[in-house]
């Protein structure tokens, strides 16, 4: 009888053991299933992201062509009358219409590198206010045609530990930006304080302002959608999703405040190089 008992209580426990084997396979193959499940949705949505973008990115590149084209046609008759006010209008539209193209490419070969996933980074002591006057050279002309009043009041003594070529893209986006949507006669102001041990970076303007829904579809992660500043100025958010990654590559965040019809504010924070 004890004999039988046993062998019972031994039949009870293999069968209690397999039991919990084919359960925790089974919850194991059931989480494996929902993560493919998962990725693939995920690597559904970025072709579908990357789909649009590009699709955008195409129409957008030949806007200038075919600005190329007409203004080609148009100097060619200004050269046979020696229309030298015509030729100065088509040189001005020309060095627009070849800027933002530039820029667009900038950004686009930019973006290609990141989803290689093959982007340097060489973090050192960067002087913000070195950068900021750079780019104030860089974008002169553009606030000049706009009537634009474009400063910065980043003092010497503000340095961050970041990578320089991920920073100037980011600075340049953010002011590239404020020119766009930013009306003739405004101002776009660069300033920066210590915070938290973080450098915020500020590059605020007195533009066309957003509400609160559009700031958070900006955040959004791989989001692009065709915008137009107030000269018509194309884009695709391609710079701003520049600026979120490379903020994120160098340990950073970024904060977007704005009123509409007031203007807009994004603020980058970047390792403080001496916190205190």
């Amino acid at each position: 009888m004890a004999v039988i008992i046993i062998l019972l209580g031994l039949v009870s426990f293999l069968y209690y053991r397999n039991s919990r084997r084919k359960q925790t396979l089974n919850l194991i193959l059931k989480d494996r299933k929902e993560e493919a499940e998962a990725q693939r949705d995920q690597l559904e949505a970025i072709n579908e992201t990357r789909e649009k973008f590009l699709s955008i990115i195409a129409h957008d590149l030949m806007g200038p062509v075919n600005s190329f084209k007409g203004l080609s046609a148009i100097m060619k008759m200004s050269i046979e009358k020696q229309d030298k006010k015509d030729l100065l209008e088509i040189h001005q539209v020309l060095n627009k219409t070849i800027n933002n193209m530039s820029n667009l490419l900038t950004n686009l070969l930019d973006w290609s590198v990141t989803q290689k996933g093959s982007v340097p980074y060489l973090p050192e002591k960067l002087y913000i206010h070195q950068l900021s006057a750079e780019l104030i050279d860089l974008f002169f002309n553009t606030a000049e045609n706009k009537k634009i009043s474009l400063k910065s009041e980043i003092t010497t003594d503000l340095a961050v530990w970041a990578d320089e070529n991920s920073v100037k893209t980011i600075l340049r986006n953010l002011v590239s930006n404020a020119l766009k949507f930013t009306e003739d006669g405004g101002s776009i102001e660069l300033s920066a304080e210590k915070k938290d041990g973080f450098i915020a970076i500020k590059v605020k303007d007195t533009g066309m302002g957003m509400a609160q829904e559009k700031i958070n579809m900006l955040l959004a992660e791989n989001h692009f959608e065709r915008s137009q500043g107030t000269k018509g100025e194309k884009g695709v958010g391609l710079g701003l999703q520049l600026v979120k990654e490379f903020t994120q590559m160098n340990k950073g965040k970024i904060e977007i405040e704005s009123q509409i019809h007031r203007g807009t504010t994004f603020v980058v924070y970047l390792p403080d190089f001496n916190p205190q």
